[in-house]
């Protein structure tokens, strides 16, 4: 039986999205190299996801909540599906130094303690073993840096969080400089594009 991808985007600009682009190219190599998985997609930047009031940290922390039934079947079924794929992909734009704040909105739905990591005595324990990541970033500057000013803070959250959950292997594949080298940038998103393809076809996933 194949294994599951789950294929998260966050950009609302469609097709004009050079991170949606890497999204596609990702989906079509996992389409032909390994026809046995499932492929699954979510567009986090079209779920109403609910706002972190008291009652939906009220809900996330078991405690009674006025949430009603659709906004918590909502939180629940996003968490059962990334509990239950086997490889993370997060297309995602740079955005102020960070990722969109739907990426944190869903983080919060489903990396939740006691599901998918837990607390001991010795400190936090993941939960999601054997699992994979691969983060496609487009960035209108240079941000695969230490350069404060550029750095995508967003990422080393990304992994940190995934790391959390036991997710220990995450990868990153960068479209980075389109706007700060608009001569360069239809060579730097089809380079972005050939390198997606590229890590699925040997990162052996499934």
């Amino acid at each position: 039986m194949g294994k599951t991808v789950l294929l998260l985007t966050a950009s609302p600009l469609g097709p004009a999205s050079v991170s949606q682009r890497m999204a596609d190219a990702c989906a079509e190599t996992v389409g032909e190299i390994y026809p046995a998985a499932t492929l699954i997609r979510r567009d986090l930047s079209a779920i109403p996801f609910p706002a972190m009031d008291r009652e939906a940290v009220n809900y996330l922390d078991g405690r009674e909540t006025a949430l009603d039934a659709e906004t918590t079947a909502l939180m629940d079924d996003l968490c059962q599906e990334f509990m239950a794929a086997d490889i993370y992909v997060f297309a995602l734009p740079h955005w102020n130094l960070c990722v969109p704040p739907a990426v944190l909105s869903y983080s919060l739905c489903t990396m939740r303690a006691g599901k998918a990591f837990k607390y001991t005595e010795a400190g936090p324990v993941g939960l999601l073993q054997n699992k994979q990541a691969l983060i496609l970033l487009a960035s209108g500057g240079d941000c695969d840096t230490d350069n404060p000013i550029m750095h995508c803070y967003g990422v080393d959250w990304l992994k940190g969080i995934l790391g959390l959950c036991g997710v220990k292997k995450v990868d990153v594949v960068y479209a980075q400089g389109m706007e700060g080298r608009p001569e360069a940038a239809e060579d730097i998103v089809r380079q972005a594009l050939w390198d997606t393809r590229a890590f699925v076809k040997k990162a052996r996933w499934l």
